[in-house]
């Protein structure tokens, strides 16, 4: 891995270069859960940016790749989150599947993880494919998070 990629995986660094391209998170950490969009949203409006860069930028688009998973990372986090002060009410059953559905999600995050590493290392020839790999894997995790969201909240009756 070159210098350059180990500094822009720090925090401070991504996001002043995603300032400096222009780019924003689609969804903060800082959200609360009410205020969150739905997870294939954030998938879409991450996607309308990737979908725009050409295999020249392929390091532009990793980092906005990256910058998504952050954001599935944080979701995810939430998402325990409310399962864990659920669960004392919730039923066994519901904890289960709740507890699947997470673990899930984690292959699923992970998928999309090897998808957005493969951005940058894309040749000209493999770019389109490879881009629709990152979007495929993401919008799996994002279609399964919603899913497993409303699920939750069904169950916990918030």
């Amino acid at each position: 891995m070159t210098p350059f990629r180990l500094t822009m995986r720090s925090g401070v660094a991504a996001l002043a270069l995603a300032a400096a391209l222009g780019l924003a998170p689609a969804a903060t950490v800082a959200q609360e859960e009410g205020d969150a969009p739905a997870m294939a949203d954030v998938v879409e409006n991450s996607w309308a940016e990737i979908e725009g860069f050409t295999a020249a930028q392929s390091e532009a688009a990793e980092r906005r790749a990256e910058m998504l998973l952050e954001d599935m990372d944080a979701a995810l986090a939430r998402l325990k989150a409310r399962a864990d002060a659920s669960a004392a009410e919730a039923g066994e059953s519901a904890r289960e599947n709740w507890d699947a559905a997470i673990e899930r999600l984690g292959v699923l995050r992970q998928a999309a993880a090897e998808q957005s590493d493969a951005l940058g290392d894309a040749s000209g020839d493999a770019w389109s494919e490879t881009k629709q790999g990152f979007r495929h894997a993401a919008s799996a995790f994002a279609n399964a998070f919603d899913a497993a969201q409303d699920e939750v909240t069904e169950d916990d009756g918030r």
